[in-house]
């Protein structure tokens, strides 16, 4: 048996190819060439317009803005400092499992690591969006705002509770 932990989209054929050739190796089996290395992943567009601030959501780009169409309101900037709108939330927690405000702060809009006290002002509102989403109450709400907030602490310790 071999096991293949951790890893993102972006190195998952990689991460296959070392799999399937321990396993070669190990059961003497008899290689081939892999019939998936040209296959496009989810998301895959033939053109990017990297000037869009939405680029990075590739062929998903275009149910954010249908999503943003029929909401407008999912349009409104989550923190001035960014271009990272509503709908990227309810997306993040609809379409790719999404449970946290640290996960969306940290991991998929960067704000965390990008500006810390921006991330911190924009957790109510990523809060406030995803408990609407996950069917969850005020006390959800402030819990994850104040893990957050001491996650935040960690990155700049002058950060007010």
């Amino acid at each position: 048996m071999i096991t293949i932990a951790g890893g993102k989209w972006t190195t998952y054929r990689k991460m296959a190819e070392d799999a399937v050739n321990v396993a070669v190796q190990r059961a003497d089996l008899s290689a081939a060439l892999s019939g998936t290395s040209e296959l496009p992943i989810h998301g895959y567009q033939e053109q990017t317009d990297f000037e869009s601030p939405l680029y990075y959501y590739g062929s998903d780009k275009a149910h954010i803005l249908d999503m943003i169409q029929k909401d407008p309101e999912l349009g409104e900037k989550i923190h001035p400092a960014f271009d990272n709108v509503k709908a990227e939330i309810v997306w993040a927690v609809k379409e790719e499992m999404c449970e946290a405000i640290e996960d969306f702060l940290a991991r998929r809009s960067r704000m965390l690591f990008l500006d810390v006290k921006a991330s911190v002002e924009a957790a109510p509102i990523v809060a406030e969006l995803m408990a609407a989403c996950l069917v969850k109450d005020t006390g959800w709400v402030q819990k994850q705002i104040n893990e957050y907030t001491l996650l935040a602490k960690i990155y700049l310790p002058s950060i007010n509770s």
